[in-house]
Order: C-alpha cells, then sequence, then structure tokens
C-alpha cells in the first residue's frame, strides 16, 4: 500500500506534538511484520501500544479551518491545497491561507505530497496560536 495515502510515523509524531490527540487517527501503522521486515497501514484505530496512529488525508483536513479572520475583524484568510508545477517538472503541494481582499497570504507552506504540505501549515498554525477543528486549546 502507499503510505502516500496517509502520514508517515515521522509526521504523525508531529502532528501529535501539535496537540492533535492519537485517537483521531483513522489509520495505523501495525506492528505486523510483512514478508520485507515493515510495518503495514491498516484502516483502523491503534489496537496495540506499538503501533504507530496514522492520519489519511481527508482526517487531516477535517483539522483545517476553513477560514481565520485577521486580527482586526476587517478581512478573512481562505485556506486552500493545491499543486503547483515546479520548473523543472517536479510537482510541489501548497496548503495556503489566502485574502483575496487584500491580495496576501497569511501562511504557504509547501511540500512534495498534500500530506507533508498540510503536516507543516498544521505546525505553522499551532506555533502561532491558531485554533484547530476539532483540538481542544
Amino acid at each position: 500500500m502507499n503510505q502516500d495515502i496517509a502520514t508517515n510515523p515521522d509526521q504523525s509524531a508531529r502532528l501529535i506534538a501539535c496537540g492533535i490527540d492519537p485517537k483521531n487517527a483513522d489509520l495505523c501503522w501495525a506492528n505486523i511484520k510483512n514478508a520485507k521486515g515493515n510495518r503495514m497501514l491498516f484502516a483502523l484505530p491503534p489496537y496495540n501500544d506499538d503501533d504507530i496512529p496514522a492520519y489519511s488525508l481527508s482526517r487531516i483536513l477535517s483539522f483545517f479551518p476553513l477560514e481565520i479572520e485577521d486580527t482586526s475583524g476587517e478581512f478573512t484568510y481562505t485556506f486552500s491545497l493545491s499543486p503547483s508545477k515546479m520548473k523543472d517538472g517536479s510537482v510541489e503541494w501548497e496548503a495556503e491561507y489566502y485574502s483575496h481582499a487584500v491580495d496576501i497570504f497569511l501562511l504557504s507552506e509547501s511540500g512534495a505530497s498534500p500530506i507533508e504540505a498540510c503536516v507543516k501549515a498544521i505546525e505553522w498554525l499551532v506555533n502561532n496560536k491558531h485554533q484547530l477543528n476539532n483540538i481542544e486549546p
């Protein structure tokens, strides 16, 4: 199974460090060794202490507020996640909060995958005291 459909163990640890409860994970890396000796991704929450929570992209997206108000309350920044083609032909994903009213970004984080871009954006939001959806402050 392609692990780009969910966080890898490092990304999961970063989300947990941001205050996202492992119980919010919708997948897990189970400690069941396959023929290659790797962990396997399962579509169920962790059930053993040594299983590692994993979050699908759809679960990660549920943590983002659709909009964030400017501190003055005059305008809002809207969330988007989109791919950008680079000059070398590769694709980079961008998780952004942008205000069309003032043509400015509050946040723009990029990554090689949509999951990595979103994990970076969540880290930025938490570090800058913004409230995530479904997460207690």
